[in-house]
């Protein structure tokens, strides 16, 4: 069974959501993923005497700023598990009862952070909030920005060395893309006015968790930005840090000999970039790194190292930027054999153009790449524009996928998936007008083939996080592969967005582990005459949390016109079930969507005519 997150203590309308044990079905989902587990013990490789502590590289030339910028906070959720599985199978038991009871378990409220509601063994769940600047005169667009806030969460408690770091970054980055909006929008303005091109400059960067768990916190910023000339500037920044203490993890405690490091680098970027036209031989160039000349930029991954050199760093800005992985266990001599790899299941971040290494179960590498291809003529906010086509490339072989959410997205979130089974996933959370999202899923084939496995409405969603104050909204940059939350939409009695727990099925594609959804919504229906429902007991309260509840044995029963309905879960085809206060107890009623010739209805009658309002998306 799985053990849901705990919502306790949000406020939802008048009802406080806390935590409720109904004793009716159980879920199917499995809790306590495997993504955060400590990394399996392999051989540990020793190397030759520590060479000089390094620090990463920020980005070089024009990028540097961006770079620096973007050095954002990144911080991690991991999903709140109660230890319900002894209580539910007690409860499965009294089965038979037509009562929803309370758990007494709800004084505590998640919120205030304390670890008796955390299950430490959780996978770490990194929480992100996409930072917007948009500045306009009138005229024309003159300038935005993007970047990043990240937190820890609910798990701030456990890290909070870690979660000082990140506040702190945070705090920063966001007083200089603010500070900075000002001066660049004067100069984006003095540009247009010159040249007459009305070109917004805009400073942009995102952030891709590529490794969260007890031991390693690391992220890698994509910046670019345009400040007038020719062309703008982009780059890559890998962030690395100690998940205990919010410190960084020096490239001294990972790689041994520095000079096999510049060997083994210059190997591989001459191989990887055969028509690449180096300013220098490479060896010579990194020779100096770690010198006063430049540092290493690099991030830590789940099985890897990889290393990041920016337009201009090593050869010309048409020549682009170079990445170089190297899996921990593959050079010997090399590391230190004080960084473990991850051997065990892991989901990972990553951008469009990205180079990542993919590992089948005999453990050999295959580098994947995605790629897009915009429709500039659609209109868009600066900087957003939808896809008409990406393509997965994958080893020797690619696909396309022009067809379905991809294709008319404004934005995409892509998720490398390593099941516990050695299989290989590639989730993309699309972002589509109306704040409407879907889950393309596909799965990477050990013989190197690409299968795109289908679309499942909605988004990755914490709904913890649910909110009607302003402020950072935050959202899952990972998350659990056993027990995930979808963000979705349904049109029952209203239009209301839900939530849903799913966790990957065999075939690769979300499953659902329950047969409802739970409205997040805070809406609430005043009937216009009697209804017809069905009474399922009594309860204080009602959360996400709660199994799900079965009308069996259940009794019929009709409430007077003038009640009012607060949504709680439906099946997002026939039933909603509703909350109604009566005589200072909240109950709970399920009604019935039926319809009949001339649309939805309840007991024949149209449901406009039932209620006194509903409100519904357009």
């Amino acid at each position: 069974m799985i053990n849901f997150k705990n919502i306790i203590g949000k406020k939802t309308g008048m009802f406080t959501v806390i935590m409720l044990t109904v004793i009716l079905a159980a879920s199917g989902c499995n809790g306590g993923g495997q993504a955060g587990k400590a990394p399996a013990e392999t051989p540990e490789e020793t190397g030759s005497e520590e060479a000089k502590e390094t620090k990463a590289a920020a980005e070089t030339g024009a990028a540097a700023e961006t770079g620096a910028a973007a050095e954002t906070v990144a911080g991690a959720d991991a999903e709140n598990r109660a230890e319900t599985e002894d209580a539910a199978e007690t409860e499965a038991a009294a089965e038979t009862k037509n009562e929803t009871e309370v758990s007494a378990e709800t004084s505590k409220s998640a919120a205030a952070g304390g670890e008796e509601n955390i299950d430490m063994d959780s996978p770490l769940i990194p929480l992100v909030d996409h930072e917007n600047i948009y500045r306009f005169d009138g005229r024309s667009n003159l300038y935005y920005a993007k970047y990043d806030l990240i937190t820890l969460g609910d798990r701030s408690s456990q890290y909070p060395e870690m979660e000082k770091t990140l506040k702190k970054r945070n705090e920063e980055l966001d007083k200089n893309e603010k500070e900075k909006a000002g001066p660049m929008e004067q100069e984006a303005k003095e540009w247009r006015d010159q040249t007459g091109e009305e070109i917004p400059y805009y400073s942009c960067s995102r952030t891709y968790m590529k490794r969260a768990d007890k031991d390693y916190f690391t992220f890698l910023t994509s910046s670019e930005d345009f400040t007038g000339g020719a062309h703008g500037m982009y780059g890559s920044g890998g962030y690395n840090y100690y998940t205990a203490t919010g410190e960084e993890i020096p490239l001294s405690d990972v790689i041994s000999d520095m000079d096999l490091l510049n060997k083994t680098l210059s190997e591989k970027l001459k191989e990887k970039y055969p028509d690449t036209g180096w300013f220098e031989d490479p060896l010579e160039v990194l020779s100096g790194y770690g010198k006063g000349n430049a540092d290493y930029n690099w991030v830590l991954g789940n099985r890897d190292i990889t290393f990041f050199f920016s337009p201009y760093e090593l050869a010309s800005y048409a020549d682009g930027g170079q990445t170089v992985t190297i899996t921990l266990d593959e050079v010997p001599g090399l590391f230190t054999g004080k960084i473990k790899a991850n051997y065990g299941a892991y989901v990972e971040a990553l951008d469009f153009y990205q180079d990542v290494m993919v590992y089948d179960k005999a453990m050999r590498p295959v580098e994947l790449k995605v790629t897009a291809e915009y429709d500039y003529d659609s209109y868009g906010m600066p900087g957003d524009y939808p896809v008409k086509l990406i393509t997965i490339n994958y080893g020797e072989n690619s696909v396309d996928d022009g067809a379905g959410p991809v294709s008319y997205a404004f934005e995409h979130d892509f998720y490398l998936i390593h099941t516990e089974d050695g299989r290989n996933l590639l989730y993309c959370d699309c972002f589509q007008e109306d704040d409407y999202h879907s889950i393309c899923s596909y799965e990477l084939l050990a013989d190197g083939k690409i299968n795109i496995i289908s679309v499942t409405d909605g988004g990755l969603y914490d709904s913890s996080l649910w909110s009607d104050q302003e402020g950072p909204l935050y959202r899952p940059a990972l998350f659990d592969q056993n027990a995930f939350e979808l963000l979705g939409r349904a049109d029952v009695l209203s239009t209301v967005s839900t939530t849903r727990y799913y966790e990957i099925g065999q075939s690769g594609d979300p499953k659902p582990c329950t047969n409802y959804y739970t409205i997040l919504s805070n809406i609430d229906l005043k009937s216009t005459r009697p209804l017809r429902c069905r009474y399922l007991g009594e309860a204080a309260g009602l959360g996400v949390d709660a199994p799900e509840v079965s009308d069996k044995n259940s009794e019929t029963a009709e409430l007077p016109s003038g009640t009012t309905y607060h949504l709680w879960r439906t099946d997002a085809e026939s039933y909603v079930d509703c909350i109604v206060k009566e005589d200072g107890k909240d109950k709970l009623y399920r009604l019935v969507r039926e319809y009949d010739d001339n649309g939805p209805c309840m007991d024949g009658v149209p449901l406009e005519d039932c209620f006194e309002e509903l409100f519904w998306a357009g």
